[in-house]
């Protein structure tokens, strides 16, 4: 007779006949065999076929992936669980935590399962350490960048106590207590995964991401959370959170975090140029191309930098990013950028030069900007492209609402442009920055 044990969304399922748990066969043939013993015993199964994962292990055991509302629905016993002894340095009620991160840690520990959202700079990082010592298991971090990995690293020295492990970006260690891996190093170590009972996937609404997906899909301990300041995509595949991390079961409010995060004032200007372009690639091609467009942020910078601001400039496109910097080096505005392509020295010392004051422009992309970059002294952020996905704007916006000793009220300069696509993409923004509470000056 099988017995099947759940385990956030998986299922082991122990006693399985001979024939089945060493039949090495097909996947396709793998998942039908499975769904029909369920079926026979009466265990509760996955739902859509191209969601599904199932894997046999020596020891006669079968587990299941299932893609289906998260097991908190199925009328299974939980497993017990594994403890491999681990011991934190501090106890989670000697981190220090404000009194918001303790209510959160709280609530967030009290599930083996969910997501915490909390905004930029309300310390996400330090409650998922609270997190770690609170359960003491082993436990790992997913990451999706090499600041994060660092980031996550110095936090866990700062308020556990130890030296975690860091496992990729030319780092190959595990840590006794707690490791940071990136996302495509795990994905090819799965096997790494086998040795934590706890899985914290920082910022959790890229799960849908293929690499995730099969992370998660192979990970079998009992804890698995998530953090993120946007739990919702563009694409609708938030959705899915639901089913991978048990959906957001945390949420630390705005007014809770009032008096540690800046609030923002958004500067909306228009810019009085059309773009008829009615395709988005095109659209951000020509934006990233204009003249007189880039000469106007150029200017913008220049003012921000004689206001004594510290200044953040993000783009999709690097030829913009190039351009604007020609701009800035003719009027000898001392600046860095940082793309993709730029070795990981020089951009650490290029983002050490932001963080000190001896460089007061930073100009960067999106993507490589939007999470993890940690620099409080940042204090205006000049969007050079025209957002319309809302995490990306929250994400950016959360880079200068930090706050550092001496700082002002921190500001965004958004241009809105005439055309369709440009339009709607304004309107976008203007939701999120009124959803978020900041104030807005057109």
């Amino acid at each position: 007779m099988a017995y099947a044990t759940r385990v956030l969304g998986t299922v082991r399922i122990d006693g399985l006949p001979a024939d089945l748990a060493s039949k090495t066969a097909s996947k396709y043939w793998l998942e039908t065999a499975a769904y029909q013993h369920c079926m026979r015993q009466g265990i509760p199964h996955w739902g859509e076929r191209y969601e599904r994962y199932a894997m046999v292990t020596g020891d006669g055991a079968l587990w299941l992936q299932p893609h289906c509302q998260h097991a908190r629905d199925w009328d299974l016993p939980y497993p017990p669980i594994r403890h491999f002894g681990i011991r934190y340095p501090v106890p989670p009620e000697k981190l220090g935590l404000r009194d918001y991160q303790q209510d959160a840690l709280k609530q967030w520990a009290a599930t083996p399962y969910g997501i915490l959202q909390a905004r930029a700079g309300s310390g996400k990082t330090v409650i998922g350490c609270g997190l770690f010592a609170y359960h003491g298991v082993r436990s790992l971090v997913v990451v999706p960048t090499r600041d994060l990995l660092n980031q996550w690293h110095a936090r866990c020295q700062q308020f556990l106590g130890i030296d975690a492990g860091r496992f990729g970006s030319g780092h190959g260690g595990l840590g006794e207590q707690v490791t940071i891996a990136t996302y495509q190093t795990l994905s090819k170590h799965l096997c790494i995964l086998d040795e934590h009972d706890l899985i914290l996937v920082d910022e959790g609404h890229r799960c849908p991401a293929p690499t995730i997906r099969s992370i998660l899909a192979h990970f079998a301990g009992p804890y698995r959370y998530g953090c993120t300041a946007t739990p919702w995509r563009a694409d609708g595949l938030h959705k899915a959170l639901d089913w991978m991390l048990g959906g957001v079961t945390t949420t630390v409010s705005a007014e809770a975090t009032a008096a540690h995060v800046l609030p923002l004032t958004i500067l909306q200007d228009k810019t009085d140029i059309e773009f008829p372009e009615d395709e988005h690639t095109q659209f951000q091609s020509r934006v990233a191309r204009h003249f007189r467009r880039n000469a106007v942020l150029a200017n913008r910078i220049s003012a921000c930098v004689q206001k004594k601001h510290r200044v953040i400039a993000l783009s999709q496109r690097v030829e913009q990013l190039s351009a604007i910097s020609g701009y800035l080096k003719s009027a000898d505005i001392p600046h860095v950028v940082i793309t993709g392509s730029t070795p990981k020295k020089q951009r650490v010392a290029a983002l050490k030069s932001v963080e000190d004051g001896s460089v007061s422009v930073l100009l960067a992309t999106y993507q490589l900007a939007a999470e993890g970059l940690d620099i409080p002294a940042l204090s205006a952020l000049v969007m050079l492209a025209p957002l319309g996905n809302p995490t990306r704007v929250e994400q950016a916006c959360g880079r200068i609402a930090r706050p550092c000793p001496g700082k002002g009220e921190p500001v965004v300069y958004d241009y809105v442009d005439e055309g369709g696509i440009a339009g709607a993409l304004a309107r976008k923004r203007l939701g999120v920055y009124r959803k978020l509470g900041y104030r807005v000056s057109q």
